[in-house]
């Protein structure tokens, strides 16, 4: 497990060199909160997710088991299954804090990532859960099941993607190959796969989850670890902290 413990130190040490910034608020009104959170809102996870390693940034309307009425920024960790009721499992912008929400109490939510508004908030956590419509065609099936099986190693990769505040198109193909790598037949719908990309912002909750559930395979960080030395190279531009951590990279062998 020597090459296991290089490489969860080495993008734990690149957590620490950077700070992603904040989603904005261009696309939302601003946050409104009351004075204190009841501790409904405070608890952490019971039960296995349903769903983990999510990262969808929205800003949510939101009525508290006092009705008691917010809006604030939230990144989605994961969702749970509480006896029908899901959980969401988030990090709060305002806050700044571990935050759970019911989702049948989400009033409205706008997507911080292209300002869509979801009409209905409780169908797109059930999507990200696994929960939704059934794929329409057998390339959508396969691009969903790719989505779930490359969850962990793509938090990692859109996490460190987005290190020097965002991602740049340059690097959807190399996330697109990483999926390609976990996708059964008849293959991607690259459409599709995209815009799962581009909707997910795993944070550091979600980027610490993920090492976590790839700590249990050497292979599946190894092939991890290949894809971040192609994200580093894909937009041709490296930065002083993108070289010495390529440099890092270069000294593991796997």
């Amino acid at each position: 497990m020597a090459i296991t413990s290089q490489i969860l130190d080495l993008f734990r040490d690149r957590v620490t060199q950077t700070q992603i910034p904040e989603p904005g608020l261009q696309y939302a009104e601003q946050a409104v909160l009351p004075d204190a959170d009841p501790d409904d809102l405070q608890t952490d996870l019971l039960q296995p997710p349903i769903a983990d390693f999510l990262g969808l940034a929205l800003m949510i309307d939101y009525v508290d088991s006092k009705g008691e009425e917010s809006r604030r920024r939230i990144t989605i960790n994961a969702v749970e299954d509480n006896g029908g009721n899901l959980l969401v499992h988030a990090y709060c912008y305002e806050r700044k804090a571990k935050r759970t929400f019911r989702a049948d109490r989400i009033v409205s939510a706008t997507d911080l990532a292209s300002g869509v508004i979801v009409d209905d908030p409780q169908a797109i956590i059930r999507a990200i859960s696994g929960l939704g419509e059934a794929p329409r065609d057998s390339r959508e099936k396969a691009t969903v099941q790719a989505m779930k099986n490359a969850r962990p190693g793509l938090a990692v990769l859109l996490f460190l993607s987005r290190c020097d505040g965002e991602q740049h198109t340059s690097e959807d193909g190399v996330m697109l190959e990483y999926l390609d790598l976990h996708c059964p037949e008849p293959g991607l719908d690259e459409y599709m796969a995209l815009e799962g990309i581009r909707k997910y912002r795993p944070n550091e909750v979600a980027f610490e989850r993920a090492l976590s559930h790839l700590s249990d395979s050497e292979e599946g960080l190894s092939r991890v670890l290949r894809y971040v030395r192609k994200l580093i190279d894909a937009d041709g531009v490296i930065t002083e902290e993108e070289a010495a951590f390529a440099v890092r990279l270069s000294e593991i062998s796997i």
